[in-house]
């Protein structure tokens, strides 16, 4: 499989963590451009991080991200410039829908409230 892929895998490696009956993940990412990759990367994991506190019967508690090497790339410096001229709007809260079977979850499950984006900025992905 990963001989079919132009990039290996970001996500090297997930740590759960428990404490004061909450279920804490960090996660690991080998390589993270910042413009593209950290929104998918930060929203994949809060969505692990409340499948298995759900799974395992905790609340869900902190999400930490660690990275290797944290980049943009040249060519996305004209829509970073335009990322950092955008004022901060409120964080959006996800919840997801129960299900017995871990592995049975829809992208419906997962509900975004209080989600107000900016428009989207387009940029190609660097390779």
């Amino acid at each position: 499989m990963l001989s079919g892929m132009m990039l290996p895998p970001c996500h090297m490696t997930y740590q759960v963590q428990v404490s004061d009956g909450k279920h804490n993940l960090i996660t690991e990412i080998r390589s993270w451009d910042c413009l593209l990759g950290a929104p998918f990367n930060c929203v994949n994991s809060a969505a692990l991080l409340l499948m298995v506190a759900q799974h395992v019967g905790l609340q869900p508690g902190e999400l930490v991200m660690m990275s290797v090497c944290t980049h943009i790339y040249s060519n996305h410096f004209d829509q970073v410039r335009e990322q950092l001229t955008r004022e901060p709007r409120a964080a959006a809260r996800m919840t997801l829908t129960p299900r017995d079977d871990f592995f049975a979850h829809e992208i419906g499950d997962f509900v975004l409230e209080g989600y107000d984006p900016h428009a989207a900025i387009s940029a190609p992905v660097a390779v």
